[in-house]
């Protein structure tokens, strides 16, 4: 028999978990302190990206000047790429239906930022005292993963990689306790479904949702993820073009896709993805393989050998779910690359690819890190000494990271200063009642913004 998982009679009653009361008490306010930092910390890594947008690749071209010249309610819905991406549409929808285009990619820019720090921060939340009881455990364990540079800009400020961000916070929501209140559930149930209508590989969740719903028996746990089942499968059947997501057992796509595990998302959010192209383009992937099997080895020693301790065995059902996610979401992202896939342990981006499943392996070692480590037990020159190491270590992989991090502020301030031109000459055209000229910010031709506004006021 499976084993419940969650609390029976309410997902969200921790009175017998021994909590910090100080930190309890004050919890909110911690949680909207450490969300702070994160974003101080992903602005600082971006900084160019958040103050000087530049509109990069699809949210110039598919969510910005798209719903600009096609500002109609049924173009949220529409497909691009095989899939409907539901909440980039509606952002691009309504930013560029309320507000002065050189507004919006700021407004973009915030409400992409803002789901990167909710997905980081989000296991600081009382909801999670079941993995991990300590309140101020799981704010280290949040704010330790978001020192580390997992990604690129891109998918901290754009809108249409935001999905990776908003499938991680999903995922989460998920995993954790139901929240007691009724209006709350509506609310986390609503954003679930948007959720799962904006990523195509939103039918991993279906397995996860099956097996919670024998893991955690109560009523609305059910009832809960039974609908997040439907969901999903109504998704996989109305929103995705099937051939992009329903894999197929293929000798070659397995053994890329263990290439890419230990390369891109054991090795490379550890040790750096600038370490990881030296070593493949000097040909010593052996290193690579030794370096990841290490990281691995130790992994699977702590928990080996914690197996009998209640701090690990409520960890263990998480780990069953990411360890999931990291293999699956591989697998599928080779697989809708075929005949490309060779770029990925070659090429220093396409982070994109393996941005989730970095978040979560990090995740995973820093969550067992912190709970096992019995650090409340260390000394001060102890803790020192490790706090010392991991600013230094956290510190070198940023500072090697920047590039990825880097956009163009010669570039930022052109598009505001196209955008504002072209909010200025729509003005006038229509204040004349003339038909507004197609403006072009030219971007080497695929990604160029082309601004075709309809002329009739009723658009806008």
């Amino acid at each position: 028999m499976l084993p419940n998982w969650a609390p029976k009679e309410s997902s969200m009653k921790f009175s017998s978990i021994p909590v910090n009361r100080i930190i309890s008490e004050k919890h909110p306010l911690v949680v909207l302190g450490l969300s702070a930092t994160i974003a101080v910390v992903l602005v600082l890594r971006c900084f160019n990206a958040v103050f000087y947008p530049i509109l990069f690749n699809e949210d110039g071209t598919q969510i910005f000047a798209y719903f600009l010249n096609n500002p109609y309610p049924s173009e949220i819905f529409r497909f691009y790429e095989g899939y409907i991406s539901l909440i980039p549409n509606l952002i691009g929808f309504i930013t560029t239906s309320l507000f002065p285009m050189h507004v919006v990619p700021y407004l973009m820019v915030s409400i992409s930022l803002g789901f990167a720090v909710v997905a980081l921060s989000m296991f600081s939340l009382r909801r999670f005292r079941f993995i991990m009881p300590d309140d101020k455990s799981r704010i280290l364990v949040c704010l330790i993963v978001a020192l580390f540079p997992l990604g690129n800009h891109a998918l901290v400020t754009n809108v249409t990689f935001s999905i990776w961000n908003i499938f991680t916070i999903a995922l989460l929501m998920i995993l954790s306790p139901l929240p007691n209140s009724k209006w709350a559930r509506s609310a986390q149930l609503g954003f679930i479904a948007l959720a799962v209508f904006s990523h195509p590989y939103s039918v991993l969740l279906i397995p996860i949702c099956i097996a919670l719903i024998f893991m955690r028996p109560s009523l609305p746990d059910r009832m809960t993820n039974a609908g997040i089942v439907v969901l999903a499968v109504l998704y996989f059947f109305l929103g995705v073009n099937r051939s992009v997501v329903i894999p197929q057992a293929d000798v070659t796509t397995i053994l890329v896709t263990f290439e890419c595990i230990v390369h891109r998302i054991v090795f490379e959010p550890v040790f750096g993805n600038n370490l990881r192209m030296i070593l493949q383009e000097a040909g010593q992937p052996s290193v690579i393989y030794l370096l990841a099997s290490f990281i691995m080895a130790a992994l699977v020693a702590v928990v080996a050998n914690n197996t009998k301790t209640p701090e690990l065995k409520n960890k263990l059902p998480m780990f069953g779910f990411l360890l999931f996610v990291v293999l699956s979401l591989t697998y599928i992202s080779v697989f809708g690359r075929l005949g490309k896939y060779e770029s990925f342990l070659s090429f220093a981006w396409a982070q994109r690819y393996f941005y989730t499943q970095q978040l979560l392996f990090v995740f995973m070692i820093v969550l067992y890190a912190v709970g096992l480590a019995s650090w409340k037990r260390w000394t001060t020159i102890a803790k020192i000494a490790v706090a010392t190491f991991l600013v230094c270590y956290v510190s070198y992989l940023n500072i090697h990271h920047v590039p990825y991090f880097k956009t163009s502020r010669e570039h930022g301030i052109a598009t505001i200063r196209f955008l504002r031109e072209a909010d200025r000459q729509l003005s006038i055209s229509r204040s004349r009642g003339e038909v507004p000229q197609q403006m072009i910010l030219h971007r080497d031709g695929k990604w160029d913004i082309k601004i075709i506004v309809p002329g009739n006021e009723e658009h806008r």
